[in-house]
């Protein structure tokens, strides 16, 4: 699955899986436009500010979860400008480490990539379920470091 930010209609990056877009509030995009996202993916449109992008990572995966989105396979969530992460490098790294649990910031925010036995672990939307909500961006690692311990 591959979750990214649009503020326009430049196509994403290749990634296996469903395609989600993500709208943020006063997004500025037209209904045609949204409609044109639609048909190539799925949306997931913010009505207000994200606390954090933590925050903001724990609402998409959980949306994704209860619509049944979610595949088991690698996902990578581009909460960031796109054409600032090497997403080939990404995909590679998620296909040879099906453990891994990868955050980077990039232009406008931050980047996360989950191997696929991390997304398939019974307990990864249990991990953000759980998770207390409007976290502060300070605690990204340290969320990071505890599903490293738990779920690989």
């Amino acid at each position: 699955m591959l979750a990214l930010l649009k503020t326009d209609l430049a196509d994403g990056p290749d990634w296996p899986g469903e395609t989600i877009f993500v709208l943020e509030p006063a997004h500025g995009l037209s209904k045609q436009d949204t409609d044109q996202l639609t048909a190539r993916g799925r949306l997931i449109e913010f009505l207000d500010p994200a606390h954090s992008r933590i925050d903001q990572l724990r609402s998409v995966l959980l949306t994704a979860s209860a619509r049944h989105w979610l595949d088991k396979h690698a996902v990578l969530v581009l909460l960031c400008d796109p054409a600032d992460v090497d997403t080939a490098s990404l995909l590679e790294n998620a296909t040879q480490n099906p453990t891994l649990i990868e955050h980077g910031s990039a232009t406008g925010g931050d980047w996360f990539v989950f191997g696929g036995d991390v997304v398939g672990h019974p307990n990864f939307v249990t991990f953000f379920r759980n998770m207390q909500t409007g976290m502060d961006d300070i605690h990204i690692e340290p969320s990071l470091d505890i599903m490293r311990e738990h779920l690989t």
